[in-house]
């Protein structure tokens, strides 16, 4: 498995646990806390708006801007 193909697989089940723990607390809202309440409550913040900002460009530029060619 090469490296790029393991990044890949990373990110896959990342992704895939969000949608997941996403699904999971909107069926069971009273009891735990869904992704929705935590964004909203994190851009309620100036410091973790700038920290959601800047993950968000890192995810964008490691994935898309660089792309394969990247050295």
């Amino acid at each position: 498995m090469s490296a790029s193909t393991l990044g890949y697989a990373i990110y896959a089940v990342i992704g895939a646990l969000m949608l997941l723990w996403g699904v999971y607390t909107h069926l069971r809202r009273p009891r735990f806390v869904t992704l929705d309440a935590i964004v909203a409550r994190m851009m309620g913040h100036r410091f973790w708006r700038w920290a959601v900002w800047a993950a968000w460009a890192f995810v964008g530029w490691h994935a898309f801007v660089r792309g394969r060619g990247a050295v």
